[in-house]
């Protein structure tokens, strides 16, 4: 500041850009033109805290509108770019819709940029419509930011037939269950709810095709024992409300008339959802 003249201050001031924050004593000392030395300000301390924490962008890959995958998960991640120098050591990731599902999946931060990043599947079952991605990132002071984003999560219905043939085999006169669909599984490979329906069609002999067996000598049922209902040419439900993930049940049984001969006999039956 030079020499004062008597009744008159300094001011003088310093950038702390690239401070290692913390606690720090100021001493501000004067001399006189006699050349004495005086502290004038009581050894102040003042506390540089550390930066504010800044995430600067949010971004979820696949973006907009994910489509499941029949049977399957999708591979997805969120990156959450961090632009300071506060001492992050985690982050977290919540994932949830307006139906209370939620999930978490693991995080970490990752430098080079640095930022917060976490991969996950999502489940193939899960609800469709919009879905909220929440990240919170806490620093070493206690101070914590969040910033979100939203992906939307397309429907799907479908489902995963086995076997898709049924097969019968057996003498006239008997009534003999399928050889290969005791039962036919039906399973809900996608993330709606839906009925599931059933229709038939006449079996064919295998080895000599100009006999048949009407598929209405032919019955079903969602379990292996008690009443079986005739199957149709026409669709009649089988199961209402075939949840996803889920597997369903139907068993085969027929009849075979005298009139035909012994041998292998296949049909197509229609699954309808």
């Amino acid at each position: 500041c030079g020499i004062l003249a008597a009744g008159k201050s300094c001011i003088f001031d310093w950038q702390i850009n690239g401070t290692v924050p913390g606690s720090y004593k100021v001493g501000v000392y004067v001399n006189n033109t006699l050349g004495a030395k005086f502290n004038v300000s009581e050894n102040r301390t003042i506390i540089i805290n550390p930066p504010d924490l800044a995430l600067d962008s949010i971004t979820i890959l696949p973006a907009g509108v994910v489509e499941p995958t029949i049977n399957s998960n999708t591979t997805m991640n969120v990156t959450v770019g961090i632009s300071n120098r506060s001492a992050i050591t985690s982050c977290t990731v919540r994932i949830y819709n307006s139906t209370s599902q939620v999930f978490a999946p693991s995080s970490s931060i990752l430098s080079s940029p640095r930022r917060c990043f976490a991969p996950w599947n999502m489940d193939y079952w899960r609800n469709a419509g919009v879905w909220n991605v929440l990240v919170n990132v806490p620093t070493a002071n206690g101070s914590n930011k969040m910033i979100s984003s939203s992906f939307i999560y397309n429907s799907l219905k479908a489902s995963i037939i086995i076997p898709t043939m049924i097969n019968f085999t057996g003498d006239p006169g008997q009534t003999v269950q399928s050889s290969n669909a005791f039962p036919m599984t039906i399973k809900n490979a996608g993330n709606e709810i839906y009925n599931i329906s059933i229709k038939g069609t006449d079996y064919i002999g295998r080895s000599n095709s100009l006999f048949r067996i009407k598929v209405t000598n032919s019955t079903i049922n969602q379990t292996s024992v008690g009443i079986f209902s005739p199957l149709t040419y026409s669709l009649q439900t089988l199961y209402i409300k075939a949840y996803p993930r889920y597997v369903k049940e139907v068993y085969f049984k027929t009849f075979i008339p005298q009139s035909i001969p012994s041998q292998d006999y296949e049909a197509n039956v229609t699954i309808s959802i």
